[in-house]
């Protein structure tokens, strides 16, 4: 945001609408990460994508729109696999909102800087596939709530403090708290419908055994009186 700030100015309409929507973006994936991963994995593969395309480009073409042009194709791709792998898709968030924070936080251009970033992100992508559910709500919610604060700093032109590092934890932790709470409540939600359509199956099947039985019985039955008519005209003979 900051050096959105310093390229267009604050005082022109992009900066206040790029600030907008990223304030709008990250409170909802700090609220609503988990259950909208499948869109924010494509939306973050489609980001991830296109700076990728970019910056390699630049590092072995001059024309800027050309290198536009390898990053847009190199966003849909990445977006697209994201969305469709699922678990690529949770590496690639987990990782990028990981490595977004780290360096954030040191705020700084060194290699080591570049190097401790690359290696958190590794490292919670990894963990995001071995626990999604935890894993993705915690670096949505905190991901999500630094996003949305540092706009809202840069709005108001303050200047990066100890408050917003305290603010971005407090809102994180209630984005997390909201995110498991959510998932929790799908998932005893589902649980109770497996419940509910287990039990109507073994109703059915219950009603349908006992329906044979009672077939049967009623076949005994009419084979019963068959023989006793049959043995009784004999005698009558």
């Amino acid at each position: 945001m900051r050096v959105l700030q310093e390229m267009i100015g604050q005082n022109v309409p992009v900066f206040w609408i790029v600030s907008a929507v990223t304030v709008v973006l990250g409170l909802i994936a700090c609220f609503f990460g988990y259950r909208l991963k499948k869109l924010w994995t494509g939306f973050l593969g489609l980001i991830a994508g296109f700076l990728a395309g970019f910056l390699i480009g630049r590092m072995f073409l001059e024309s800027v729109w050309l290198c536009i042009g390898i990053g847009v194709l190199a966003a849909v791709v990445l977006a697209v696999l994201a969305f469709c792998f699922y678990q690529a898709g949770v590496f690639l968030v987990c990782a990028s909102v990981m490595f977004f924070v780290i360096k954030v936080l040191f705020h700084g251009e060194d290699w080591w800087v570049y190097l401790i970033s690359a290696l958190a992100a590794a490292a919670a992508g990894v963990a995001g596939i071995c626990f999604v559910k935890p894993v993705f709500a915690i670096a949505t919610g905190f991901g999500g709530a630094f996003a949305a604060l540092q706009a809202v700093w840069e709005i108001a032109g303050l200047d990066v403090s100890d408050l917003l590092y305290a603010a971005v934890l407090v809102l994180g932790i209630c984005g997390v708290i909201v995110q498991l709470s959510f998932a929790g409540k799908k998932e005893e939600t589902g649980r109770q419908k497996n419940i509910a359509t287990q039990k109507a199956q073994a109703d059915s099947g219950r009603k349908k055994k006992k329906q044979s039985i009672g077939n049967a019985d009623a076949d005994r039955d009419q084979r019963e009186r068959h023989k006793k008519r049959r043995q009784s005209r004999r005698n009558e003979k």
